[in-house]
């Protein structure tokens, strides 16, 4: 009876290979939506990183053209 198992089949781990690998899967599509999240996070900050130069850029013209 797979109920009663200590497990030592799968490694220790008291779930049937069918349900680990069902948390493998479900485990591996949160990294992926992570890293697609992260990827977004970084293109995000490189864009305002852009912004802000821009906006230094002009900040220094600007005292250019008043000193």
């Amino acid at each position: 009876m797979a109920f009663f198992s200590d497990g030592t089949r799968n490694g220790g781990y008291l779930m049937s290979r069918r349900q680990i690998l069902d948390r493998i899967s479900e485990l591996s599509a949160r990294i992926d939506e992570e890293n697609e999240r992260k990827e977004e996070l970084e293109y995000e900050i490189k864009r305002i990183d852009r912004a802000i130069e821009r906006f230094n850029e002009l900040v220094s013209d600007m005292e250019a053209l008043l000193g």
